[in-house]
């Protein structure tokens, strides 16, 4: 019986019913309408932004993913696994590219470029969600282009003739330089390449921003907090990117076999060993010289010093008890064994010495001054939160106020009329004096219609280290809302459908509380039975 009593109920509430005048009436319709009329605008907004900008951020984005390709291609994964990071997630996907193609020849290393920018691709798809989510449908469009581009020009770059990164190099061949016994030549190089990436790409980055997108990873959650913070994008990224990399060189270190890991850590703690370590080494040598390339040089370097002292000392008791005499035999020793790759069986204690100075070693500071130029040429190039204070001198400081306030501007105007103003010697009753304060970027955006309005205007430019109290650092774009809005309404086709629309969803509304409030007088009727 109560489930019969309950389809009964069911029934009945599938039969309410909502009169037109009800739904007119309701306040649901007015919010249903202010929903689907802003839902309009911001469609009529991005079809009106394919059709006008797209072409030319598209073009920005295309030139931008080349430039970075390039930058990565052939000075940051050139420098191979112990080489440049680039922070962020870009630092992750490039360990994980090493760890799947480990190694530093050309082969593997143009294979970890490829693999970076899948692994980029991939682990981007949560942040994509968040961009589509907060910062809208044309910025994550345009930042997954980007990416997706890379994986094309690194496809296009990889296979040409000659030119590619495998057979082609930068001003040198680092995986060749980094082989040969001086170390400091590979130190120097390598920061060389990092300061070139940096320009490179940091450039590269800057225009992507420029295009109102961004590179992807954690560039979607900086790029939203520069906005809602007031802060430089590239000052965000530094810091995160920061973060990051200290992360990925520690993971990078554990996972690197002991011969991949560079020879200058291991001469530095193969020189600071103890006696027994050294035994251990001569002991190997011993027994695997017949295997060795450097062995004979390494014998002929003993004879010379021991004719030149007059001495008889074996190796072992000249590199055990007299180094310093037989110095050049030592130095050879442990350069040739750091970089000998038969070579693995160090004992533990120094194995994790060695890996200790790899993370403090020029992997990590060489990544820093990469991700320090790389902001740094991103904030000079897109100074987004750069303010200056103009000073305008103008006849037309009414029109001008009026330009300012139509594209959204809203900070401060302070205008003063000063009781002589000359122009060429001779006094301008008319002119007066605006002063407003503005970013960079913007100032550059609106120039040009404000010189249309005042052609003999004359603007003075003040350096401003900052701005305290409230301040707009992005022109509001009511003005733009508002002009699609009456688009909007001045179209009836458009506001027909709007009126439907919203008439419909009110009634599922409507119904949907009246069925509600059915169930519940029908719950407390059976309560009271």
């Amino acid at each position: 019986m109560a489930e019969i009593k309950n389809n009964k109920t069911k029934w009945r509430h599938s039969k309410e019913q909502v009169t037109t005048e009800e739904i007119y009436s309701s306040s649901l319709f007015l919010d249903n309408q202010k929903y689907f009329v802003r839902k309009g605008w911001k469609n009529l907004a991005l079809k009106d932004y394919f059709r006008h900008d797209f072409r030319r951020d598209l073009l920005f984005i295309c030139f931008s993913s080349l430039l970075t390709v390039i930058g990565f291609d052939y000075f940051i994964s050139a420098s191979g696994s112990q080489g440049i990071y680039p922070g962020g997630l870009g630092s992750i996907a490039r360990f994980l590219a090493v760890i799947i193609t480990p190694g530093n020849s050309s082969g593997a290393i143009a294979k970890q470029s490829t693999f970076y920018y899948v692994w980029y691709l991939v682990l981007n798809v949560p942040f994509m969600v968040f961009g589509f989510w907060k910062l809208g449908l044309r910025f994550s469009i345009m930042t997954i282009a980007y990416m997706v581009l890379q994986i094309g020009f690194d496809q296009i770059i990889s296979h040409l003739p000659v030119i590619n990164p495998r057979e082609w190099h930068m001003i040198i061949d680092y995986p060749l330089v980094a082989k040969f016994a001086n170390g400091w030549n590979t130190i120097i190089w390598l920061f060389i390449f990092a300061i070139i990436g940096g320009v490179i790409i940091g450039f590269a980055y800057s225009l992507v921003y420029r295009s109102n997108a961004s590179t992807g990873g954690t560039d979607f959650v900086t790029f939203f907090f520069s906005i809602k913070k007031n802060k430089n994008i590239g000052s965000l990224n530094r810091y995160v990117n920061f973060a990051v990399l200290a992360l990925v060189i520690v993971l990078n270190t554990i996972f690197l076999n002991i011969q991949d890991l560079p020879s200058q850590a291991k001469v530095s703690v193969i020189n600071d060993a103890s006696n027994k370590d050294f035994q251990f080494f001569l002991d190997w040598y011993e027994a695997n010289k017949a295997n060795l390339s450097w062995s004979n040089q390494l014998e002929n370097i003993l004879k010379t010093q021991q004719s030149a002292l007059n001495l008889s000392d074996s190796l072992s008791d000249a590199i055990l008890n007299h180094r310093d005499k037989f110095d050049k035999t030592y130095h050879y020793f442990i350069n040739q064994l750091a970089q000998e790759k038969l070579f693995t069986s160090y004992p533990s204690h120094l194995v994790a010495k060695i890996r200790f100075y790899y993370i403090f070693g020029s992997s990590l500071f060489s990544s820093i001054v990469y991700i320090i130029v790389c902001s740094n040429v991103i904030n000079f190039n897109y100074p987004k939160y750069k303010v200056r204070t103009y000073v305008i001198s103008t006849t037309r400081s009414d029109e001008l106020i009026q330009t300012l306030q139509n594209q959204g501007y809203r900070n401060e105007i302070n205008v003063s009329k000063p009781e002589q103003i000359l122009v060429n010697g001779q006094p301008d009753p008319d002119r007066k004096i605006i002063t407003l304060a503005m970013t960079v970027i913007n100032w550059k955006a609106i120039y040009n219609l404000l010189l249309k309005t005042d052609p003999n205007m004359m603007v003075k430019v003040v350096t401003t280290k900052k701005i305290e109290g409230k301040f707009d650092y992005e022109f509001s774009n009511d003005h733009v809302q508002n002009y699609f809005t009456n688009e909007i309404l001045n179209n009836k086709k458009s506001m027909k459908k709007i009126d439907k629309l919203a008439y419909q969803k009110t009634k599922k509304e409507l119904l949907a509380l009246k069925q509600k409030e059915n169930q519940k007088n029908s719950e407390k009727k059976q309560e009271n039975q």
